[in-house]
């Protein structure tokens, strides 16, 4: 039945989408017609197009990633935590004894995510070398403090300015679409990981490392066209 209710709908729309009268009347008999010969009613209706839409949904997936190279794990908490922060609806998780992280999101989102990723690992770290060129530390221990919150930084940074830019784009009917899918990915990553704890705070290097950082995520690109 849910097959001839289906047909019955696609009828109906046609009818709703055309403009000429004489179009409207001929999709709305058969449509009628077909309820008839089927016994369809608007209930089953009714119920078949909500399949329709939920089947239509986009899927909520999990996907793993990882950062190559130097500095690959502490880049990988950079942009797990941008990728929560700013780019959203979608909620990242770190595996922070190596280089990958995770994504939870809807398809459509984890592919804008996608986007703007290895974008953003390859500035962080040109900007966290120009800084390093520049600055002499006592030790290694220093410098590892200070590479650390250099990062966090910048990616707070640019994370906010993304968050931003997502925000001005929003109309009305926008954000509440993005505050359901928001919640539904939360929902969703409490099932694939239902022991998930809290992240642990940072112990930040010194503030001259963070307005550094500030001012080379303030300048970082983070226009869509400019990615490549």
């Amino acid at each position: 039945m849910s097959e001839y209710a289906t047909k019955i709908n696609a009828l109906l729309a046609k009818a709703a989408s055309t403009e000429h009268d004489a179009e409207r009347d001929t999709f709305t008999e058969a449509a009628e017609r077909l309820m008839v010969k089927w016994g369809i009613d608007d209930v089953m209706l009714s119920r078949a197009e909500q399949q329709a839409r939920e089947s239509a949904k986009v899927p909520i997936e999990q996907r793993a990633y990882r950062v190559e190279g130097t500095n690959g794990k502490l880049l990988a908490e950079l942009v797990a935590a941008t990728v929560a922060m700013g780019i959203g609806p979608v909620r990242a998780l770190i595996d922070r004894s190596s280089n990958r992280w995770w994504c939870v999101g809807y398809t459509d989102d984890l592919a804008r995510v996608e986007l703007y990723v290895p974008h953003l690992v390859e500035q962080a770290r040109h900007a966290w070398n120009r800084y390093l060129a520049r600055t002499e530390f006592w030790n290694g221990t220093d410098r590892e403090r200070a590479k650390r919150t250099f990062l966090a930084t910048f990616g707070a940074t640019v994370a906010a300015r993304l968050e931003a830019m997502f925000r001005d784009a929003a109309t009305t009917g926008l954000e509440l679409a993005l505050t359901r899918r928001t919640e539904e990915v939360h929902d969703e990553l409490a099932r694939l990981n239902p022991r998930l704890g809290r992240a642990r705070r940072r112990t930040f290097y010194g503030p001259d490392v963070a307005a550094a950082a500030r001012a080379a995520g303030q300048q970082a690109s983070i226009t869509a066209g400019a990615l490549g």
